[in-house]
């Protein structure tokens, strides 16, 4: 599960050091296949983890309860960049709070920087949020080893 989380991470990493508008789509097709890698590293063994010590009655209705609580994170993740990146293109235009951006190439003078600008910094949220997933992956790895040792003893 850390492998497919750090995957993640870098893949993203890695899209945010290479927007500026003029790089070629190989790159951004590398860092993407990258963080997809990652995604597939980690679906699984969530679902593995969730269900692991569930009764087989029970198991599923919690594989249910997993998917459900996945798709949730999803919207809300998804929400909250949305958000986010909306915030920082209003505040780039210094302008209402609510006005939707339709046409970027108006609204940045026909230059993107603004706009990808505005887009690295919403990114930075999930990154923040996979760190943090990474870090609890790995505490949790490290006391499941010392609980598995202290069990044989």
């Amino acid at each position: 599960m850390l492998a497919g989380l750090a995957l993640t991470l870098i893949g993203m990493i890695w899209v945010i050091f290479i927007m500026n508008g003029h790089n070629y789509w190989v790159q951004f097709m590398l860092s993407m296949v990258i963080t997809g890698f990652g995604n597939g590293l980690l679906i699984s063994p969530t679902a593995a983890v969730a269900v692991k010590e569930v009764k087989d009655e029970v198991a599923g209705a919690a594989s249910g309860v997993m998917n459900t609580v996945r798709q949730l994170g999803t919207v809300g993740g998804s929400a909250a960049v949305g958000a986010l990146l909306q915030n920082r293109i209003s505040a780039m235009n210094h302008g209402s709070e609510f006005e939707l951006v339709f046409d970027i190439s108006t609204k940045f003078g026909g230059h993107l920087s603004g706009y990808l600008t505005a887009l690295r910094e919403s990114l930075l949220l999930p990154m923040a949020a996979i760190a943090l997933a990474c870090i609890a992956c790995a505490f949790v790895r490290k006391n499941a080893k010392r609980l598995s040792t202290n069990e044989v003893k």
